[in-house]
């Protein structure tokens, strides 16, 4: 059975750091002024709707979420950020679901508001 690939690249062109979400794995990345991060996802099951990659932006945040059956790597100029793409699990079933109950939502709120107070000490 073969593997399918998508890789997304992510730029941030402001002046101000902001928030990269890696879902659901609920990784952070701080994503510094003027750079850009890849991520690829690669999965069993091809990426195509509803198995799709979802982008949310926000003030200070950009959120990706992977599909059922996939798991990830980022990366930031050539290096692997966080965990490695074999150490990474594989998005399990039931994502839509939490997605709509706004379960990522809730939680990555209070995850940010307490990074975001750690930088300002």
């Amino acid at each position: 059975m073969s593997e399918y690939e998508v890789s997304l690249t992510f730029s941030n062109e402001r002046e101000a750091a902001t928030s990269f979400i890696l879902e659901p794995w609920g990784e952070i990345y701080r994503m510094e002024p003027h750079t850009k991060l890849t991520v690829c996802f690669c999965s069993l099951i091809p990426p195509s709707s509803p198995h799709t990659v979802e982008v949310e932006y926000g003030v200070n945040q950009i959120t990706v979420y992977a599909w059922e059956g996939c798991t990830a790597a980022l990366f930031q100029n050539g290096e692997e950020l966080g965990t490695d793409i074999e150490s990474r699990p594989r998005v399990p079933q039931g994502l839509e679901t939490l997605k709509s109950m706004g379960f990522f939502h809730a939680t990555m709120n209070d995850v940010l508001v307490e990074e975001r107070q750690k930088d300002s000490r």
